[in-house]
């Protein structure tokens, strides 16, 4: 599952320094009567910079949509994607680190059993 996992961290960091700082957040109506977009820095488009927008599409996407869409781009700023990374792999080698002494604790504890 590591071995899995490592080019996709790999491929986020990246990504993540490539993108606009966050972080990012969601507006819509009133700034944006035709739907909802992702501005970095400020929820304000006049203080704020582009990222994204859902704007309805063809099909006519409805509103409810547009809005999950753009909370969901929101919350995927490069500052929380290289957060939520960090701390995967901080976790990652707490669980590894953990691995042999849980397995010398329980030795222990069944010589300790055993007498």
């Amino acid at each position: 599952m590591t071995q899995t996992l490592d080019p996709t961290l790999r491929a986020l960091e990246e990504a993540a320094g490539k993108a606009t700082p966050g972080p990012w957040f969601q507006s819509g109506p009133p700034w944006f009567a035709d739907g909802f977009m992702v501005l970095a820095g400020a929820p304000d488009p006049y203080a704020g910079s582009f990222v994204a927008d859902t704007f309805a599409d063809p099909d006519g996407e409805v509103e409810d949509q547009q809005s999950a869409d753009a909370e969901y781009i929101a919350l995927c700023s490069p500052d929380r994607v290289l957060a939520l990374v960090a701390a995967y792999r901080a976790l990652r080698y707490l669980w590894a680190a953990e691995l042999p002494i849980a397995a010398a604790l329980r030795a222990q504890q069944a010589v300790g059993d055993g007498m």
